[in-house]
């Protein structure tokens, strides 16, 4: 059919540097306040003064280790395909055909009755508030996940979802 479409997100640097400064700071002033007479009474303060900025540290590492993660979305004729990058290795986690699709937008959008609970996440934030969702068909069951596409992407899905919605009653203009 012709249609390509490829994009891909990483996850922006000054965000991880962000995020790991106020873990570090945040880790300086839980040890200051730990460390202070009120807490010395108790006999846990050496564990917490120690264990606390242990947290907080590898917290920090995770960071890093999902900054080196990034997502390849990809539209290949009537397929949406996501891989995941990761250093030189390259994995697909979802091939599905466009028609299969049963929402694409924002969590807030959709109104049908699917778990999320259990939905894959192919993005590079740690929440999903300005990440979309995509639920489609799998056999019987609806699967569902997290990504964030581009506006363009969302656009060429949808246009792609109602081509392939009009050629299968028979009406093909492309």
């Amino acid at each position: 059919m012709g249609n390509f479409y490829n994009e891909t997100r990483v996850r922006t640097k000054i965000f991880v540097v962000t995020h790991v400064s106020l873990l570090v700071i945040s880790a300086i002033i839980v040890n200051i306040v730990l460390t202070t007479e009120k807490f010395i009474g108790l006999g846990i303060t050496g564990y917490m003064t120690i264990g606390i900025p242990a947290l907080f540290l590898m917290g920090a590492a995770f960071e890093a280790i999902r900054c080196r993660i990034r997502y390849r979305y990809l539209i290949i004729a009537d397929q949406l395909i996501i891989h995941r990058v990761k250093g030189a290795r390259d994995e697909v986690k979802v091939d599905i055909k466009l028609k299969d699709i049963v929402f694409v937008g924002k969590v807030k959008d959709m109104h049908l009755n699917v778990d999320l609970s259990e939905a894959d996440k192919f993005t590079c934030v740690l929440r999903n508030s300005n990440s979309y969702c995509c639920v489609y068909l799998h056999g019987d069951s609806y699967r569902s996940f997290y990504f964030q596409p581009s506006l363009e992407l969302i656009r060429n899905i949808e246009n792609l979802r109602n081509k392939y919605k009009l050629c299968s009653k028979g009406i093909c203009n492309f």
